[in-house]
Protein backbone atom coordinates (compact mmCIF):
# COMPACT_ATOMS: atom_id res chain seq x y z
CA UNK A 1 0.00 0.00 0.00
CA UNK A 2 1.42 2.90 -0.85
CA UNK A 3 0.83 6.89 0.31
CA UNK A 4 0.80 9.98 -1.72
CA UNK A 5 1.24 12.90 0.35
CA UNK A 6 1.32 16.25 -1.51
CA UNK A 7 2.75 19.51 0.01
CA UNK A 8 1.59 23.43 -1.71
CA UNK A 9 -0.39 26.07 -1.14
CA UNK A 10 -3.70 26.92 -2.53
CA UNK A 11 -4.19 30.74 -3.21
CA UNK A 12 -6.39 32.61 -0.89
CA UNK A 13 -9.03 33.03 -3.77
CA UNK A 14 -9.52 29.54 -3.22
CA UNK A 15 -10.71 29.88 0.49
CA UNK A 16 -13.27 33.02 -0.40
CA UNK A 17 -16.87 32.20 1.26
CA UNK A 18 -19.72 34.19 3.03
CA UNK A 19 -18.80 35.02 6.45
CA UNK A 20 -22.13 36.83 6.91
CA UNK A 21 -25.52 36.91 5.23
CA UNK A 22 -28.83 38.36 6.26
CA UNK A 23 -32.09 37.58 4.03
CA UNK A 24 -34.42 39.14 6.79
CA UNK A 25 -36.51 35.86 6.99
CA UNK A 26 -36.29 36.14 10.64
CA UNK A 27 -37.29 39.77 11.10
CA UNK A 28 -34.73 42.18 11.53
CA UNK A 29 -31.67 41.19 13.62
CA UNK A 30 -31.42 42.01 17.00
CA UNK A 31 -28.63 44.35 16.44
CA UNK A 32 -29.66 46.03 13.92
CA UNK A 33 -30.51 50.05 13.96
CA UNK A 34 -33.25 50.87 12.53
CA UNK A 35 -34.29 55.10 12.14
CA UNK A 36 -37.17 56.29 9.88
CA UNK A 37 -39.70 54.15 7.47
CA UNK A 38 -37.50 51.48 6.08
CA UNK A 39 -38.95 47.88 7.42
CA UNK A 40 -39.01 44.63 7.12
CA UNK A 41 -41.61 43.47 4.16
CA UNK A 42 -42.98 40.20 3.87
CA UNK A 43 -44.76 39.19 1.06
CA UNK A 44 -43.96 36.33 -1.03
CA UNK A 45 -43.97 37.23 -4.80
CA UNK A 46 -41.81 40.80 -3.31
CA UNK A 47 -38.52 38.99 -1.63
CA UNK A 48 -35.61 38.10 -3.97
CA UNK A 49 -35.58 34.86 -1.65
CA UNK A 50 -37.58 33.54 0.67
CA UNK A 51 -40.73 35.65 2.10
CA UNK A 52 -39.36 39.01 3.10
CA UNK A 53 -37.13 41.43 2.35
CA UNK A 54 -36.05 45.00 3.88
CA UNK A 55 -37.61 48.09 2.26
CA UNK A 56 -37.10 51.94 2.39
CA UNK A 57 -40.18 53.73 1.50
CA UNK A 58 -41.61 57.38 1.39
CA UNK A 59 -39.35 60.96 2.14
CA UNK A 60 -37.59 60.41 5.01
CA UNK A 61 -34.21 59.71 6.50
CA UNK A 62 -34.18 56.50 7.00
CA UNK A 63 -31.56 54.00 7.40
CA UNK A 64 -30.97 50.54 8.38
CA UNK A 65 -27.23 49.81 10.02
CA UNK A 66 -25.96 45.99 10.47
CA UNK A 67 -22.74 45.39 12.83
CA UNK A 68 -20.90 42.64 11.09
CA UNK A 69 -18.02 41.16 12.33
CA UNK A 70 -15.44 40.77 9.53
CA UNK A 71 -11.92 39.71 11.87
CA UNK A 72 -10.40 37.19 10.50
CA UNK A 73 -11.29 37.64 7.21
CA UNK A 74 -9.66 40.02 3.92
CA UNK A 75 -10.29 40.57 0.52
CA UNK A 76 -13.68 41.61 1.63
CA UNK A 77 -17.06 42.08 -0.59
CA UNK A 78 -20.44 43.35 0.03
CA UNK A 79 -23.06 41.32 -2.60
CA UNK A 80 -26.81 42.01 -2.01
CA UNK A 81 -29.72 42.26 -4.19
CA UNK A 82 -31.72 45.57 -4.82
CA UNK A 83 -35.03 46.94 -6.24
CA UNK A 84 -36.13 50.25 -7.05
CA UNK A 85 -39.69 50.88 -7.55
CA UNK A 86 -39.28 54.00 -8.85
CA UNK A 87 -36.20 55.98 -10.68
CA UNK A 88 -33.76 58.17 -8.63
CA UNK A 89 -34.73 61.47 -8.78
CA UNK A 90 -32.67 64.35 -8.48
CA UNK A 91 -33.63 65.38 -4.98
CA UNK A 92 -33.57 61.38 -4.19
CA UNK A 93 -30.12 59.53 -2.30
CA UNK A 94 -29.55 56.27 -1.73
CA UNK A 95 -26.42 54.71 -0.89
CA UNK A 96 -24.17 52.57 1.22
CA UNK A 97 -21.74 53.26 4.04
CA UNK A 98 -19.19 51.19 5.42
CA UNK A 99 -17.14 51.91 8.46
CA UNK A 100 -15.03 50.22 10.82
CA UNK A 101 -17.10 49.92 14.33
CA UNK A 102 -13.42 49.29 16.03
CA UNK A 103 -11.89 52.37 14.58
CA UNK A 104 -13.77 55.54 13.94
CA UNK A 105 -11.13 57.66 12.93
CA UNK A 106 -10.96 55.07 9.91
CA UNK A 107 -12.73 56.92 7.02
CA UNK A 108 -15.98 55.03 5.70
CA UNK A 109 -16.56 54.03 2.14
CA UNK A 110 -19.60 55.48 0.84
CA UNK A 111 -21.24 54.38 -2.51
CA UNK A 112 -23.99 56.02 -3.93
CA UNK A 113 -26.96 54.93 -6.05
CA UNK A 114 -27.70 57.33 -9.43
CA UNK A 115 -29.17 56.42 -12.56
CA UNK A 116 -30.54 52.58 -11.19
CA UNK A 117 -32.88 50.39 -13.14
CA UNK A 118 -36.30 50.01 -11.76
CA UNK A 119 -38.55 47.21 -11.20
CA UNK A 120 -36.82 43.74 -11.04
CA UNK A 121 -34.08 43.15 -8.66
CA UNK A 122 -30.56 43.64 -9.81
CA UNK A 123 -27.26 42.01 -7.79
CA UNK A 124 -25.05 44.88 -6.25
CA UNK A 125 -21.29 44.23 -5.57
CA UNK A 126 -18.74 46.39 -3.21
CA UNK A 127 -15.22 45.52 -3.35
CA UNK A 128 -13.99 47.14 0.28
CA UNK A 129 -10.24 48.15 0.67
CA UNK A 130 -7.74 46.70 2.86
CA UNK A 131 -8.21 48.99 5.74
CA UNK A 132 -11.41 47.37 6.70
CA UNK A 133 -10.04 43.98 6.62
CA UNK A 134 -9.92 41.80 9.69
CA UNK A 135 -11.89 44.31 11.90
CA UNK A 136 -15.47 45.11 12.90
CA UNK A 137 -17.90 46.49 10.46
CA UNK A 138 -20.74 48.65 9.95
CA UNK A 139 -23.08 48.13 7.05
CA UNK A 140 -25.43 50.81 6.97
CA UNK A 141 -27.79 51.77 4.05
CA UNK A 142 -29.76 54.98 3.74
CA UNK A 143 -32.54 56.34 1.89
CA UNK A 144 -34.05 59.87 1.50
CA UNK A 145 -36.77 60.42 -1.48
CA UNK A 146 -38.97 63.07 -2.03
CA UNK A 147 -41.93 61.54 -2.61
CA UNK A 148 -44.16 60.43 0.49
CA UNK A 149 -45.36 57.27 -1.14
CA UNK A 150 -44.15 56.04 -4.60
CA UNK A 151 -40.40 55.57 -4.12
CA UNK A 152 -39.63 52.83 -2.56
CA UNK A 153 -35.87 50.84 -2.26
CA UNK A 154 -35.45 46.93 -1.15
CA UNK A 155 -32.79 45.03 -0.14
CA UNK A 156 -32.22 41.59 0.39
CA UNK A 157 -30.13 38.83 0.52
CA UNK A 158 -26.74 40.51 1.85
CA UNK A 159 -23.13 38.95 2.05
CA UNK A 160 -20.49 39.71 2.79
CA UNK A 161 -17.36 37.04 1.58
CA UNK A 162 -13.99 37.28 2.21
CA UNK A 163 -10.62 35.06 2.51
CA UNK A 164 -8.93 34.02 5.92
CA UNK A 165 -6.58 36.03 7.08
CA UNK A 166 -3.66 33.71 7.13
CA UNK A 167 -1.68 32.56 10.69
CA UNK A 168 1.97 33.99 10.95
CA UNK A 169 4.77 31.30 10.22
CA UNK A 170 6.99 30.87 12.64
CA UNK A 171 9.82 28.27 13.28
CA UNK A 172 10.17 26.60 16.41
Amino acid sequence: TAVTVIFGFLPASTLAGPIWTEGFENGLPANATNVGTGTVVALTSGAHSGVRRFQFIGDMDSSLTLPVDATGSNDLSLEFFSKFNDGIEGDDIASIMVSAFDDPLQAPIIVPFTNQPTGGWSIMKVDLPAEFSDRQLNISFTADFNSPTGDAWSIDDLVLSGTPVPEPFTLG
